[in-house]
This record gives C-alpha cells, structure tokens and sequence, in this order.
C-alpha cells in the first residue's frame, strides 16, 4: 500500500495504521522518529490534501472506543499541519496551520465505529501504551511524593539559620527534581 511520506517539523512520518481506506488510505496513524502519534486525515482525495495533528495513545483510544468524535482530536490538538502531496515518491513538508476548515476534517459528530481485525492489534497496543504510561506517572508522583515528605520531615525541625542544613535541603530537594525529571522522559 502507497501513501504519501510527510515531514513534520524535521521529521519523517513511518506509517503505523491505516484505520480507514478508499482507493488510498484515508484515515491512518503515523509516528514520527522519537514514537509520537500522529493522525492523517485525507480530505481531498483527487487534490492529495491531508490534515495532520500531533496525538496521544489515550486520544486514540477514546477515539477506536467511540467516546470521541474522529474530528474532536483535529479540534483539541494543539499543533495541526495541512500537506498538498504532489506524488507518493518525495516527501512532502507538511506546513503548519492554526485551524481547519469545517471540509479538512471528518463529519462533526461521525465517531470511529467498530474495529475491525486489521486494526485489533494496534488497539491492543495502544491499551497496553496508555496501561503503561498511567503505571509510570503514578511511580514518578509517587516517588515524587515521598521524597518531599522525608524532606520535610529529616529538615522541618531543623535550625534553618544554620546554612549547612539549608545547603543540604537544597540539594537533597533538586537532585530529586532531576532524577524526576530523566525519569518522566525515559
């Protein structure tokens, strides 16, 4: 199956699932170089135009389970790229855009319907992703969390004149910042 090879802000697009076609894919899933979702929707068959915009697992996922319309992702995506694909051989830079039309998106209220086999394992995968993202921000708050505590706790009491403890607060308190902060973006 051919479909057009889109650059979005410096990176190249690798097709991930088509979730609908006619004649050419339709409605489809891409990510980019560092795993980002993006959903491409053709609007414009004989023109090539397609609308882009930046995604995540669970919007997908409330997508495929029907609790959001197929537009509402274009609507609540912060960033949206429109392409005119000359040929399916060079890639395309996808241009950026602040709105769509009410013709670059899906009917208003059509919501996904079922999912078929050839989509059941990547909707599978997205549970898994959204399962697994949920476990990691709550390790990360938990963590988070108890690291505040015991500092407050080992220095509350403490004599805040003396700077060696303040010292010690200080670095206790932002070196579990940066551990928090590798952490959420491992």
């Amino acid at each position: 199956m051919t479909i057009p090879k889109f650059i979005v802000d410096d990176s190249p697009l690798t097709l991930k699932q088509i979730l609908f076609i006619y004649e050419i894919p339709i409605f489809f899933v891409c990510t980019n170089c560092a795993g980002e979702y993006f959903l491409v929707y053709c609007s414009d068959i004989d023109e090539l135009e397609y609308s882009i915009v930046q995604t995540s697992s669970n919007l997908l996922l409330k997508m495929l389970d029907n609790k959001i319309a197929m537009s509402q992702i274009f609507l609540l995506a912060s960033q949206k790229w429109r392409v005119y694909a000359k040929d399916f051989n060079n890639p395309t830079i996808a241009e950026c855009v602040q709105t769509y039309n009410k013709d670059d998106l899906p009917k208003k209220d059509a919501l996904y319907g079922n999912v078929d086999n050839c989509v059941e394992e990547f909707y599978e995968q997205l549970k898994k992703d959204a399962s697994s993202s949920f476990t990691q921000a709550s390790i990360i708050k938990t963590f988070f969390t108890n690291c505040i505590e015991k500092t407050v706790q080992g220095y509350i009491y403490s004599d805040w004149e003396n700077t060696s403890s303040l010292h010690l607060y200080k670095k206790f308190f932002f070196s579990s910042i940066s551990y928090n902060r590798e952490v959420a973006h491992a």
